[in-house]
């Protein structure tokens, strides 16, 4: 029973090793921070990955649901060289306040050895574009509306 046991600790002992040289080269992955902006702009989050691989891929979700999936191939050995900053962007453009919301990026490791990591998240604050009503003052001659605009 003692010899049956041995290449089982054998295949364990290789497979610790090799996975501790994977975690060498931890998948780390960073967003951009927290951003507020006005209804109507257009808005750009990145998220960004450290370690090396041959297929990544990357998915955006709002406020746990997917929003946006991506693989990223590692096409020629100097892809990743050209490309230091191994990041993807998501664009929103003509923002809605129904666009606020908390969007975290998801990266996994495909190929070599699958790994998953995900960014603290970007948590996007759409404030409403100024009503002229707001900001004026309302008179009232002769039966008529005047609007006064205050600067």
């Amino acid at each position: 029973q003692k010899t049956e046991l041995l290449p089982l600790l054998t295949f364990c002992e290789y497979f610790l090793r090799c996975s501790t040289g994977v975690l060498s080269h931890a998948l780390v992955v960073r967003q951009s921070a927290d951003v507020s902006i006005l209804e109507g702009k257009t808005v750009n989050i990145t998220c960004c990955w450290t370690g090396t691989s041959e297929r990544v891929g990357v998915k955006w979700l709002k406020n746990q649901t997917l929003i946006k999936n991506k693989t990223v191939m590692n096409q020629s050995e100097g892809y990743w060289n050209k490309h230091k900053n191994k990041c993807e962007n998501l664009t929103l453009e003509n923002i809605k306040r129904t666009d606020s919301g908390r969007y975290i990026c998801k990266v996994s490791v495909e190929i070599p050895v699958l790994s998953e990591a995900e960014g603290n998240g970007t948590t996007i604050s759409v404030t409403p574009r100024e009503n002229p009503a707001d900001s004026a003052d309302h008179q009232t001659r002769n039966g008529k509306t005047l609007l006064t605009k205050i600067h």
